[in-house]
């Protein structure tokens, strides 16, 4: 079984992807001004996050890729992926996320901040707790 990685489903930052970004971008300023998600996009608890999310991830997968489910992540893998979705964040997203105070603006651990060593710091400490209670 061939598992994808996050990173190539993320856009890079070639001149192919960013006209693709650009063609996205209003669609995505739209969507980013609305309070909820659509219906399609809500789920009721983690359990159907995590299941909505594979699905969608799945959906635009390269043939032949099977995608992680995020429930097998460990919090190491976890923090991995985090720091990459920091790493392409659109800063105009953030900046309406946060004079909204909008709760898809970044955080971590109840903490909202966009600064990455602060997340990789609170990641650490989180990390240690996980595995002292649950061995993760």
């Amino acid at each position: 079984m061939k598992v994808i990685a996050l990173a190539t489903l993320l856009p890079s930052t070639s001149a192919s992807s960013a006209s693709f970004a650009a063609a996205e971008g209003s669609r995505d300023l739209a969507r980013a001004r609305q309070p909820k998600p659509g219906l399609h996009l809500r789920a009721e608890d983690q359990p159907a996050i995590s299941a909505m999310l594979s699905s969608a991830f799945s959906a635009v997968a390269p043939t032949g890729a099977t995608i992680k489910p995020c429930e097998t992540f460990t919090a190491s893998e976890l923090s991995q992926t985090l720091a990459l979705l920091h790493a392409v964040a659109d800063p105009a997203l953030q900046k309406l996320y946060e004079t909204r105070d909008d709760n898809r603006r970044m955080r971590v651990v109840g903490t909202y901040t966009s600064d990455l060593e602060t997340m990789k710091s609170k990641w650490a400490t989180e990390a240690k707790v996980l595995f002292i209670f649950f061995k993760l």
